[in-house]
């Protein structure tokens, strides 16, 4: 998981800073006794010619795929466990599970200090298919693949589960949260996502430092499709990026809007955000079109199906050195 601040460094590109990538730590360590189990006979009755059966049921919670938690903050969604308990799909909730998958045999000791990196990435990898698959979103890395605030998480048993045998891994569909807020959206999140469509509350906004913000209020950007970038050892060139952004930003960026071009949309330009330095590998070579309004103005409002309306701008509000006395 990449959470970062982004800086621009040219025209038509900008640059991600001070990322983190998310893992598990943070965790005492324990010895691993036999797993528990609890055992349940049922004994025939006198008239019955069925053999005994035997029911074990692990003496620990086992998540399910669909179940739904609560509000997810910043904390929440870089954790490696999560403490929150199963609640009402029909209320607001900041996360939903799409898989719950096996540590490998291998770890037999709980990872307090992270699992290796060789065990992780591919945890990362098969927990991203599986949240894809389930809100109808295009493979990670895909060109055109839509840009919404829904991301993976996973976490792992806490240690006294662990301690009692419990060894999955769970993947869910998260909101990232907006700054300290929460994230939480009133809809479930299974195919959320097909047909590159995005709800309303789950659209991306960024104001004018790159930071998450409300569609709904003012705002400077709103991201609309990812980009694969050219694989090597270093970013692609100002030239590289910018011919990227005509290629893919540009028609893509339109689609979502419902225009032909974005010859369509005068008032509106794309960027294509493009991460930079030691972020570069970190950011899987994946590139983000933004829109904005031309000359600096905000939008308040979302762009996407908008078609050849005129695009919701605001005017540039004036700083207080040149607002007139």
């Amino acid at each position: 998981m990449l959470r970062c601040a982004l800086t621009l460094v040219g025209l038509g590109a900008l640059a991600l800073t001070g990322c983190t990538i998310r893992g598990v730590r943070g965790l005492s360590p324990t010895t691993t006794p036999a797993p528990a189990t609890t055992t349940t006979t049922v004994a025939p009755t006198t008239t019955s010619t069925l053999p005994p059966t035997t029911t074990t049921v692990p003496p620990y919670p086992v998540p399910e795929v669909g179940e739904c938690r609560g509000p997810v903050t910043a904390e929440v969604l870089v954790a490696p466990t999560d403490a929150r308990l199963p609640g009402d799909c029909d209320e607001p909730h900041g996360s939903e599970t799409a898989a719950v998958l096996e540590l490998p045999a291998a770890i037999t000791e709980y990872p307090a200090d992270g699992l290796p990196d060789e065990v992780r990435v591919d945890l990362v990898r098969q927990c991203q298919q599986e949240v894809d698959a389930y809100v109808g979103a295009a493979p990670k890395g895909a060109t055109g693949r839509v840009a919404s605030r829904l991301v993976e998480a996973w976490y792992l048993p806490a240690a006294s589960e662990w301690a009692l045998g419990a060894r999955w891994v769970r993947c869910d569909a998260a909101v990232t949260p907006l700054g300290p807020l929460t994230g939480s959206y009133a809809g479930g999140f299974q195919d959320a996502l097909v047909g590159d469509q995005i709800p309303f509350p789950l659209t991306r906004c960024y104001d004018h430092a790159l930071q998450l913000t409300f569609c709904e209020a003012s705002h400077a950007f709103e991201a609309t499709v990812e980009v694969k970038l050219p694989d090597g050892p270093e970013p692609p060139g100002l030239d590289v990026v910018d011919e990227l952004r005509l290629a893919h930003c540009d028609p893509l960026t339109a689609l979502a809007i419902g225009v032909g071009g974005m010859d369509e949309q005068p008032r509106l330009r794309t960027i294509l955000l493009v991460a930079g330095g030691d972020l570069w590998e970190a950011s899987g070579h994946i590139g983000l079109c933004i829109v904005g309004a031309v000359g600096g103005g905000n939008l308040n409002d979302s762009v996407r199906g908008i078609g050849s309306r005129p695009p919701p701008i605001e005017a540039p509000r004036p700083s207080p050195e040149t607002s007139a006395p």
